[in-house]
C-alpha cells in the first residue's frame, strides 16, 4: 500500500510535544515498523522530528505550515498540488482533517469534539466554527474514523450523525521512556505536576487554585507546570510566573517529563474534556499517582487508578492531594496499579490496529474485502 500521512499538526514549533502531535508522529513511526513493505509519503516541513529511517519519506509542502493559516491553506489547496506528483492510494489524517478534494479511500482520527461542546475554550468561536466544518467534512467523507475511546465513539454518532460501524476505537500508546525504572530523587518541597498545554480548556487555573488552597492550609508544596503556552488563560500565566510556589518548564523532553512524573506527589489533570487523556497514561506508566477530572474517556483506560474530581473542582483536587501526601501506602498502591494497567498501552499495538483498519478500508474501496469483515 502507498499511504499518505498528513503530519502538519507537528509543524508548529512545540506541537510535537502535544498530545495531537505525539499521536501523529508515534503512529507514523509505528506504521513503518509494523508494515515495512508499505510505501509512505509523510507530508511535513519538520523532517527533524522523524527517525533517520523515515526521513527519506518526508515530503516538504509548498506552503509554510508553521502557523495556522499556512496549515489551512495547504489542507484546502496545497495538498492537491503536492500529492499530484506522488498520488498515494490511501490517506491518513491523524488530526481531525482530510483534504476536501480527496476522493480516494481515506481514514481520519477525530480525537474529541471540544470545538462543538466547549467552543469558548477552543481558541475563540471563529476558530471553533472553522474546525467544526473541517471535522464534519472529514467525518462525512472518510471511509473509517478512528478515536481513542468508546465514549468519544458514541459522541461522534450523536453529534455528527455518523454510523457507528464506521468508527473504530484505537486506544493510544505510551512511549517506552515512561516505562523506564530509574531512581527517584526526593524534591524539597514536594510538588504536584501539571502536564499539557497552558490553556483554559485543560483546566490550568483549576490546578493553580488547588495549589493555593493547599498552601493556605499550611502545606509546603510546589506546582510544576510542564508544557507549552496556549490560548485562553488571560493574565494567569503572568501570575504563575510571579508565584514562588510555581515552577514552569517549557517544552521538556520526554526524558525530563518522565523524570518529573517519577518524582511528583501526583499528576494533576483537571481537563474539561478529553478524547483519551495521554498524560494520564504516561504518568501511570511512570508510576506517578494521578488526580484527574472525572471524564469517561479517562475512566475507560485508567479505571479506578486515579483519584477523580468533578470538572473544575479545585477543592476536590486539593483534598485528593492531601490524601496522597498523608497516606503514602495508598499512593504506593496507586503507583503500582497504574504501572500494571499502563503496560498494555503501547504505540506498537495502536499502530498494528490502525494498519488493520487501513488495510480493511482499502480492501472495501477496491472491492476485495466485505464491508463487515473487520474484527473489533
Amino acid at each position: 500500500m502507498h499511504l499518505g500521512v498528513d503530519l502538519r499538526i507537528a509543524d508548529r514549533q512545540g506541537m510535537e510535544l502535544s498530545g495531537l502531535g505525539r499521536y501523529a508522529l508515534e503512529l507514523a513511526h509505528g506504521l513503518a515498523k509494523v508494515r515495512p513493505e508499505w510505501r509512505l509519503s509523510l507530508y511535513t516541513n519538520r523532517p527533524d522530528l522523524l527517525a533517520p529511517v523515515l526521513r527519506p519519506f518526508a515530503l516538504a509542502t509548498r506552503w509554510t505550515t508553521a502557523q495556522a493559516p499556512g496549515r489551512a491553506g495547504w489542507l484546502l489547496l496545497g495538498s492537491a498540488l503536492d500529492t499530484a506528483r506522488d498520488r498515494p492510494e490511501m490517506w491518513l489524517g491523524p488530526s481531525f482533517a482530510l483534504p476536501p478534494w480527496r476522493r480516494g479511500p481515506s481514514v481520519v482520527t477525530i480525537h474529541d469534539l471540544i470545538v462543538m461542546t466547549l467552543p469558548e475554550h477552543y481558541r475563540g468561536r471563529l476558530n471553533a466554527r472553522y474546525a467544526e466544518a473541517i471535522i464534519r467534512s472529514a467525518a462525512r467523507r472518510a471511509d473509517r474514523i478512528l478515536c481513542g475511546s468508546q465514549s468519544t465513539r458514541a459522541e461522534l454518532g450523536t453529534r455528527l450523525g455518523v454510523a457507528l460501524d464506521k468508527v473504530e476505537v484505537t486506544p493510544y500508546g505510551v512511549s517506552e521512556i515512561f516505562f523506564e525504572r530509574k531512581p527517584v530523587t526526593k524534591s524539597e518541597p514536594p510538588y504536584l505536576l501539571y502536564v499539557g498545554t497552558f490553556e483554559s480548556r485543560k483546566g490550568l487555573e483549576v490546578a493553580y487554585q488547588a495549589l493555593r488552597r493547599l498552601v493556605s492550609d499550611g502545606r509546603r508544596l510546589r506546582l510544576v507546570l510542564a508544557g507549552q503556552p496556549g490560548w485562553g488563560v488571560g493574565n494567569l500565566l503572568e501570575t504563575l510566573e510571579r508565584d514562588g510556589d510555581v515552577d514552569i518548564e517549557i517544552g521538556p523532553a520526554d526524558s525530563r517529563l518522565a523524570e518529573l512524573m517519577r518524582g511528583a506527589i501526583a499528576l494533576v489533570y483537571p481537563s474539561r474534556q478529553e478524547g483519551f487523556g495521554l498524560p494520564v497514561a504516561e504518568a501511570m506508566a511512570a508510576r506517578c499517582p494521578v488526580i484527574a477530572s472525572d471524564l469517561a474517556p479517562i475512566r475507560e483506560f485508567a479505571q479506578d487508578v486515579p483519584l477523580y474530581a468533578p470538572v473544575g473542582d479545585a477543592a476536590a483536587i486539593a483534598a485528593h492531594a492531601g490524601v496522597l501526601i498523608d497516606d503514602t501506602a495508598q499512593a504506593d498502591r496507586r503507583r503500582d496499579d497504574g504501572a500494571r494497567l499502563a503496560a498494555s498501552l503501547r504505540w506498537s499495538s495502536a499502530a498494528e490496529r490502525t494498519a488493520e483498519i487501513l488495510e480493511h478500508a482499502m480492501g472495501v474501496a477496491t472491492g476485495r474485502t466485505p464491508l463487515a469483515s473487520l474484527s473489533r
